[in-house]
């Protein structure tokens, strides 16, 4: 099942550092041209970019795509995939990162990734890299989404729901 969401908006930013303190970061449009522009040069490299339910691991550091499967993991029940970005581009005219999720299950199945979206969970929180290099073809990459983690504890407040 597909559901399109807003992840995030221009606009200043407090974001944890995972040690306890906090970076302050400015979300312009070029650099969310840049991220949604990565994003695809990711994908056609057949990289996927997942959901997970959380944004962070319980030492505090954030989620990195090798710490994500479908289904439970063996120390944290709840670490689970909702599933993963399809598409990520820019609107410009609200300017706002717009992403496409594919979240597998049905929307009546409230057990389901699909059934949780937009339901018990309604925002997001994106994780992005300040550098990245994918391990199998070497390419590189400046300010690379890692997740886009579907949270109910998100950076931004005042989120519209998944649509």
């Amino acid at each position: 099942m597909k559901f399109t969401k807003d992840i995030v908006g221009v606009g200043s930013y407090d974001i944890p550092t995972g040690n306890g303190g906090v970076s302050h970061q400015e979300v312009t449009l070029p650099r969310m041209r840049k991220w949604a522009d990565n994003f695809t040069k990711m994908k056609k490299l057949g990289l996927r970019i997942p959901a997970p339910w959380r944004h962070y691991q319980p030492d505090g550091k954030p989620l990195k795509p090798s710490h994500l499967r479908m289904g439970p993991a063996e120390s944290d029940p709840g670490d689970i995939n909702a599933g993963f970005w399809d598409v990520v581009y820019v609107d410009e005219d609200r300017q706002v990162l717009v992403g496409v999720l594919e979240a597998p299950g049905r929307p009546d199945d409230y057990s389901s990734p699909a059934g949780k979206i937009g339901q018990t969970v309604q925002e997001t929180s994106v994780y992005v890299a300040p550098n990245f290099q994918d391990p199998k073809t070497k390419a590189t990459f400046d300010e690379a989404i890692l997740h886009i983690g579907c949270v109910t504890n998100p950076i931004e407040s005042g989120q519209s729901n998944f649509y």
